[in-house]
């Protein structure tokens, strides 16, 4: 299943909103909730965001509040997927024809109880994002390399509450029935 969000330029944080619930216009307290998080971590995503990109890039792109963001304030898929999981304290999966990744919070544990509760932002047509849901047992793909060697201790059982659905994954593309750009998301 799938959801579509207005093709403004905020696509990205729209789908974070509709996750959350925050209604059409929750698109701004995102934007507001990265900013944040970006300032109050800078020493710690500059590290994990070298040589690729900087909080400043990031911040820079998230800083927009108009009714329209041109291309450079668009939300970037995966430098922002650390940031997002982290700031919200969720597992969250990227999935695109080019690059699909999970992510888990860097610094901060899981919940007491098992959540299969995970973001899942599809990218589309090479401009847009979408909100997707997936099965309780959907196969995830692999996790950041930056989280794995970034993350905090505390942060590392997030893996291991998903661990059987990633080796689905890696099982999958290892087989050879598919590669990553035919991937087929079924609304």
């Amino acid at each position: 299943m799938h959801t579509i969000v207005t093709g403004d330029g905020h696509c990205g944080y729209r789908v974070i909103a509709s996750y959350l619930g925050l209604g059409d216009d929750g698109w701004k307290k995102v934007c507001l909730d990265l900013l944040q998080d970006l300032k109050n971590n800078h020493a710690k995503y500059n590290k994990v965001l070298s040589p690729l990109t900087s909080t400043e890039e990031l911040t820079a792109s998230v800083d927009c509040m108009g009714t329209f963001a041109d291309v450079k304030h668009w939300m970037t898929m995966p430098s922002m997927g650390n940031v997002i999981s982290s700031c919200y304290k969720i597992a969250v999966v990227h999935i695109s024809d080019v690059q699909c990744l999970t992510f888990f919070p860097l610094r901060d544990p899981p919940p007491f109880e098992a959540n299969n509760d995970i973001l899942t932002i599809g990218y589309i047509n090479g401009s847009h994002f979408v909100r997707l849901e997936l099965t309780t047992d959907s196969p995830l793909p692999p996790v950041s390399k930056i989280w794995l060697q970034y993350s905090h201790r505390t942060a590392r059982h997030w893996i291991t509450q998903y661990t059987s659905r990633i080796d689905k994954f890696k099982s999958i593309m290892s087989a050879g029935k598919t590669n990553m750009a035919t991937v087929e998301i079924i609304a």
